[in-house]
């Protein structure tokens, strides 16, 4: 368990820095229930615009999860911060962390490019916190609760009903895809977890995102890669402003992921992605009529089933709470 050697420099700017990059500092039992929520909230946000671009303005999956990684390389302005080299084999673990985390937007944003988002999300969110749990139990030796397990499995099949789509056919390739990036997230954050137990949560994150940042800048090898992101630098000159616009707040949400992780039952924390999906709901449902990308045929029978799965959402809440 990593234990924090206090070598402060007395000043403000650090001060405020260390509070928001380090749970340790402002611990409290539930904070990493607030930060979750706000985390999914940020991401909710993220998901509609990611649908938006893909369809608009962003041609290839790869050119998105490519500008998500390298934004994530601003974490090298935390460096005066009291960002340390840690020991090799944790700085693997966190390189690998961040590698898994862009294989599965890859992958996460074939799916979304090849088939509606809600039945994309959906399966990804199912898989996800399943594989957490798996994972989880195996290599962190975590075990949960009663009234936790009971409160995953609520939200977990919260999933199913916020995102009920009966004309929709499952095929094999869309299953494939998401149960992919559904695994591949789970690992990340899974070894994520076994990093903050064993360095500070600002060696981890800065770490992890260097990792992302090396295994999308190697992607760039394979030579459609490399093409699709010249491609629409000269295409779409505005494209990169709205990525950065938008995923400025998918970051802020990561690192609130990732602070609720290092906190708190990475199990349980997944398992909220319920949450995520609600908020999607009510985005797109508000948004629809401006965007194509984001409209459903919403019957009172969908509406009825999606209404029932707010409700076991906020029922996994009140049991957390």
């Amino acid at each position: 368990m990593y234990t924090y050697t206090t070598r402060i420099n007395y000043d403000a700017g650090f001060l405020l820095m260390y509070w928001l990059l380090t749970p340790d500092f402002c611990y409290t039992d539930t904070m990493w229930l607030i930060y979750a929520l706000t985390s999914y909230l940020c991401t909710a946000t993220t998901s509609v615009a990611d649908k938006i671009l893909l369809n608009k303005i962003v041609s290839h999956p790869f050119v998105y999860a490519f500008t998500i990684a390298m934004l994530g390389c601003v974490v090298v302005f935390a460096i005066p911060f009291g960002v340390t080299v840690i020991p090799l084999t944790y700085l693997l673990w966190s390189l690998l962390s961040g590698g898994l985390f862009v294989g599965a937007l890859l992958v996460l944003f074939t799916a979304y490019k090849l088939y509606p988002v809600s039945v994309a999300a959906t399966i990804v969110g199912g898989a996800q916190p399943i594989a957490t749990l798996v994972l989880a139990n195996i290599f962190l030796g975590e075990s949960l609760s009663i009234s936790a397990l009971i409160a995953v499995i609520v939200l977990i099949i919260s999933i199913g009903f916020l995102s009920y789509s009966p004309k929709q056919k499952i095929e094999i390739k869309l299953l494939e895809l998401t149960s992919l990036s559904g695994f591949l997230f789970a690992s990340s954050f899974v070894i994520g977890k076994f990093i903050y137990e064993h360095v500070s949560f600002l060696d981890g994150i800065f770490w992890s995102r260097i990792g992302a940042g090396v295994c999308a800048l190697a992607l760039l090898g394979v030579a459609s890669y490399r093409q699709a992101v010249l491609q629409t630098k000269q295409q779409s000159p505005q494209a990169p402003l709205l990525v950065i616009v938008i995923q400025a707040i998918g970051a802020l949400g990561f690192i609130l992921f990732n602070m609720a992780i290092a906190t708190g039952s990475v199990t349980v924390v997944n398992a909220l992605l319920g949450v995520q999906f609600a908020l999607i709901f009510v985005l797109s449902s508000l948004l629809s009529s401006k965007f194509v990308a984001l409209k459903e045929n919403i019957t009172p029978k969908i509406l009825t089933i999606r209404l029932i799965g707010l409700g076991l959402v906020a029922l996994g809440l009140y049991i957390l709470a």
